[in-house]
């Protein structure tokens, strides 16, 4: 696997491609191929979007502005006293919670590896973040979230279904 993504990676230098994505589950391994690396993609430790600029490849992560701004094109501006609940604890949760902290300080992270949450929420307080909670993906913990949330965000590639 480790080979076969850094071939990957070299193939785009051989065809001269321009840019391309990347997906789960490689947004965080990839980083080691790559060149140059953005400031948001070291800061959340991943990868979703690489551009070749003469042969050399640059990382990027859209994830998060992304996010933000097709939640505020499609429904309304996130404001500071919203409430956002983000299910999910990878990359892109990570990409996703640092662009909604910026506007909310009111985030919860539910995700069904408690020390996954708690990696992501203490990622946000070494970026200056306080106030996040972390809850285990479950139906009440959801029925009790959802009920009160602004906006909901599912990050996770595997999903639960529940009855609520």
């Amino acid at each position: 696997m480790k080979g076969e993504l850094k071939r990957a990676i070299d193939g785009i230098k051989v065809f001269n491609l321009r840019g391309f994505n990347i997906t789960l589950p490689y947004k965080e391994k990839v980083i080691e191929y790559v060149d140059c690396v953005d400031n948001i993609s070291k800061k959340i430790g991943a990868v979703n979007t690489i551009v070749n600029k003469n042969g050399k490849i640059y990382g990027f992560n859209t994830d998060g502005i992304g996010a933000i701004i097709s939640i505020e094109k499609s429904s309304r501006k996130i404001e500071t006293t919203d409430k956002v609940v983000i299910m999910g604890a990878g990359g892109c949760s990570r990409a996703i919670c640092s662009k909604v902290y910026s506007r909310t300080k009111n985030l919860v992270i539910v995700n069904r590896n408690m020390d996954e949450a708690h990696k992501v929420k203490k990622q946000l307080e070494r970026w200056g973040g306080k106030g996040v909670r972390c809850l285990e993906l479950n139906k009440d913990n959801l029925k009790k979230e959802l009920i009160s949330a602004n906006f909901i965000t599912s990050t996770s590639r595997i999903h639960n279904t529940f009855v609520l």
